[in-house]
């Protein structure tokens, strides 16, 4: 494997990468990942629909009385697969691995009842097939033995008219505190498990940012360390060392000698993927197409039963509900009335179809 650094990796210390020297079974597998995603685009949507992209409604806890349909945002559509067992006994109820849906307490904010996760495809399983045979991190941080069992397709489209950018606000992919405790309510990845993002189609920028820590809390500013140029079939790697709260190793510019920094800091990434600019003003809508193969192994997963159409059948309990809870329930249920009428479909179908055009030119 040939690692492939920021620029900029040993001024700040962080450590997550990407490659591209994959085999040519790889290549092929990537190949027809690519056609697996591009064809979604050409189906009919609807919710927790298998074949074509499904629909749902997101309300982040960080906007009080706010949701809005995935497609409709400015964010990547998110399309979410997890690893499926039948559950003992049971010739109709499967558990599968979820992530990014539930009570409202990430930041995504999906809906339970319309975000839908699909089983993995043939090709998905495949592909991780692969990915548990690498080791991708070594070290005190790194779980020794990963398996990977989720895969989130994230849908990267912008046009010239209507939505010229699409951004992945900075983050962490796993919540750990100032003091550098790992949340174990708060996330549905395993601790020390890497999350391994395949790119397609366009090329994007993912930039990594630092922030720095006094023991209780994340201090400000945080400052844009560098970024990384993600082309179709490049394969990063998010090191889980680099989302701990921990003194880092950095290159000292005026000893030029590796030093200990003082402070504890963390490392959050996002992407702003964009429109050509001299495409913003053509009286033509011209659109652009980037998609994220984001592959976890989560801990979290719930049961579904094959007579609700792969629905889930249980209802989401939350105990000691807030009032910002019952609020946004109220603001959900709302939107989930004119989800799957005839005018929203026709307009989301019309919508997609056009990036599937896009996708296929570049196949």
């Amino acid at each position: 494997m040939n690692k492939i650094y920021m620029d900029e990796r040993k001024s700040c210390g962080c450590e997550s990468y990407k490659f591209s020297n994959v085999s040519n079974e790889m290549v092929s597998l990537v190949n027809q990942l690519n056609q697996f995603c591009i064809d979604r685009l050409s189906k009919r949507p609807n919710v927790s629909n298998k074949k074509g992209m499904s629909i749902s409604i997101e309300s982040p806890t960080c906007c009080p009385g706010y949701a809005q349909y995935n497609i409709d945002r400015n964010v990547p559509v998110r399309q979410y697969f997890g690893q499926s067992t039948m559950v003992k006994n049971s010739g109709m109820i499967t558990r599968r691995r979820i992530y990014g849906v539930g009570t409202g307490s990430s930041t995504v904010g999906g809906d339970i009842k319309t975000t839908s996760t699909s089983p993995l495809t043939p090709v998905m399983k495949q592909i991780i097939s692969h990915l548990n045979g690498m080791v991708f991190c070594k070290g005190i941080y790194c779980s020794k033995n990963v398996q990977f069992n989720h895969v989130t397709i994230l849908y990267y489209m912008v046009d010239s008219h209507k939505k010229t950018v699409v951004n992945l606000n900075k983050h962490c992919d796993l919540v750990v505190s100032p003091s550098n405790v790992v949340g174990v309510e708060s996330n549905s990845q395993k601790t020390g498990t890497p999350t391994v993002v395949l790119t397609l189609q366009s090329s994007k920028k993912l930039d990594f940012y630092k922030r720095y820590s006094d023991g209780k809390s994340f201090l400000k500013p945080v400052i844009r360390q560098g970024s990384m140029e993600l082309n179709h079939g490049d394969i990063f790697v998010l090191h889980p060392r680099d989302e701990r709260c921990i003194k880092r190793n950095i290159l000292c510019p005026y000893s030029n000698k590796i030093i200990k920094e003082d402070k504890a800091s963390q490392f959050q990434h996002g992407v702003s993927f964009k429109i050509d600019e001299t495409l913003r003003n053509h009286p033509k809508c011209h659109s652009k197409l980037s998609i994220s193969i984001c592959f976890r192994q989560v801990k979290s997963e719930l049961e579904f039963h094959h007579s609700f159409h792969d629905r889930s059948y249980y209802d989401c309990v939350i105990s000691n509900k807030s009032q910002a809870m019952v609020q946004r329930s109220k603001v959900i249920n709302k939107k989930r009335k004119n989800l799957s009428n005839s005018y929203n479909m026709n307009r989301i179908n019309k919508q997609l179809k056009s990036f599937h055009t896009i996708g296929k030119k570049k196949l």
